[in-house]
């Protein structure tokens, strides 16, 4: 009877392990996911002193799911304090995303398009040129910047001149190359450096409906290691300090390899006094395309306050890592 006994508390012990086994199993997935994104949520606010630390940055709408759903599961455990540390830092992320959807000033109604402009990171690995051809055909911007575009490239783009005879280039082979096409005669047109960088952004002044626009398009380099972070940082701070002050309407287009919740593309902001054309249209989840739970908007649109946006909107895939970005001006009254 004793053995008989103990058998079946050992038995009932197994059943009861078994019981709680996922169940153990879900709550220390849960507690473990969201102490990660916790700690990067709180890490990615000291993204100015390190390039891991801007790296943790970029990732803010994703902490906000992650912290947000493991806070749930961990509600449902009756884990109430870490449900709400963990919830309260999913709040902190999204309202760091959040101003992109709110404000911004609008067009009017019946505001007329003055012009479209369009940023298309192409890829230079990319083979589908007649698919990006094919979208500047459609999409019919008047000027386009193009980025990691080499000699092949603009090659390829030579069936555009008929629609496109002014350009400003700059081909590179290894992704940093940039170009300027545009159905406008360029003023003033330059391929400039910032400090000891080779990496060259495009100036141009074009006359829009009577009106001179200054477009400049820049491409940092990715923030992966201490020394193309500071390049960055520098290619970023250099640009805004070149714009800054213009009486010229301006836009500013590129991929800044930055988020708009990251220090450097508010000091960005900050610096050049442009306008963010995400401002209350939302966050343009750019790259990498596919790999679309970690993608991030790092390209992007600024420009002075005499514009105000009609549209803005992403083209679709054309085989490249990023998607096109279009946007729709129009002059303020």
């Amino acid at each position: 009877m004793v053995e008989e006994a103990r058998g079946g508390t050992k038995s009932a012990g197994r059943r009861a392990d078994a019981f709680l086994a996922p169940r153990l199993g879900l709550l220390g997935l849960a507690s473990a996911a969201a102490a990660l994104a916790g700690s990067a949520t709180v890490l990615g606010f000291f993204d100015r002193y390190h390039y891991l630390l801007d790296i943790l940055a970029q990732f803010r709408v994703q902490y906000a799911i992650v912290l947000g759903i493991c806070g749930a599961i961990l509600l449902g455990f009756r884990r109430r304090r870490q449900a709400a540390t963990f919830v309260a830092l999913a709040v902190v992320n999204a309202a760091l995303v959040a101003p992109l959807y709110f404000g911004g000033k609008k067009a009017a109604p019946n505001a007329q398009r003055a012009f479209r402009a369009v940023l298309i990171n192409v890829n230079t690995e990319n083979k589908h040129r007649d698919i990006v051809k094919e979208f500047i055909r459609e999409t019919l911007p008047d000027f386009a910047v193009v980025e990691e575009v080499d000699t092949r490239w603009l090659k390829a783009l030579e069936e555009l001149r008929g629609t496109y005879p002014y350009w400003e280039t700059n081909p590179r082979s290894d992704n940093m190359g940039i170009a300027l096409l545009s159905r406008h005669p360029l003023e003033k047109a330059e391929i400039f450096f910032i400090g000891d960088s080779d990496i060259g952004s495009v100036w141009a002044e074009i006359e829009i409906s009577g009106r001179k626009v200054l477009v400049v398009g820049t491409h940092p380099t990715p923030p992966g290691a201490m020394e193309t972070w500071k390049l960055r940082n520098e290619q970023l701070t250099g640009v805004a300090n070149r714009v800054a002050g213009r009486k010229e309407t301006t836009v500013v287009m590129g991929d800044f390899n930055a988020t708009p919740w990251c220090h450097q593309f508010k000091r960005f902001a900050d610096y050049s006094g442009l306008v963010d054309s995400g401002k209350g249209r939302g966050a343009a989840f750019t790259w990498p395309v596919f790999l679309w739970p970690f993608s991030i908007p790092i390209d992007h649109c600024l420009h002075s306050a005499d514009l105000v946006v009609v549209s803005r909107r992403l083209g679709p895939n054309v085989g490249s890592d990023h998607y096109p970005l279009v946007v729709d001006f129009a002059f303020a009254e």
